[in-house]
């Protein structure tokens, strides 16, 4: 008797949320992440990113940390706040020389790594 053969498993598409206030780099990290299995869904403000996790889910949260009217901070607080987000990886990603403080409150929000 032969074991049945085995299927290739069916690619799974992986949703990241891509959050920034500059386009431009929205636009960098999407070229970045470019795979034929990835969605990079973009946001440009921390209210928007919200809206679209309340919307649908993500295997992963790249966050910017400095955005007016709601820092990556904030965001990243009210993702860990919600039920459905509470474990959803956030990632934050800053174009600018950060301060320990800053890493810390970002690993104190919720975050799983800080890229500068």
């Amino acid at each position: 008797m032969t074991p049945p053969s085995a299927s290739p498993a069916e690619p799974i598409d992986v949703d990241i949320l891509a959050v920034d206030d500059t386009p431009a780099n929205l636009v960098a990290l999407d070229a970045v992440l470019a795979q034929p299995d990835v969605n990079v869904v973009r946001a440009t403000s921390g209210a928007t990113a919200l809206a679209l996790l309340q919307a649908r889910a993500f295997a992963v949260v790249i966050l910017d940390a400095q955005m007016p009217i709601m820092d990556g901070f904030e965001v990243a607080r009210r993702i860990r706040g919600s039920r459905l987000h509470a474990t959803t990886p956030i990632i934050f990603l800053t174009a600018f020389d950060v301060s320990q403080d800053e890493v810390h409150r970002a690993y104190a929000a919720g975050a799983v790594d800080f890229v500068v």
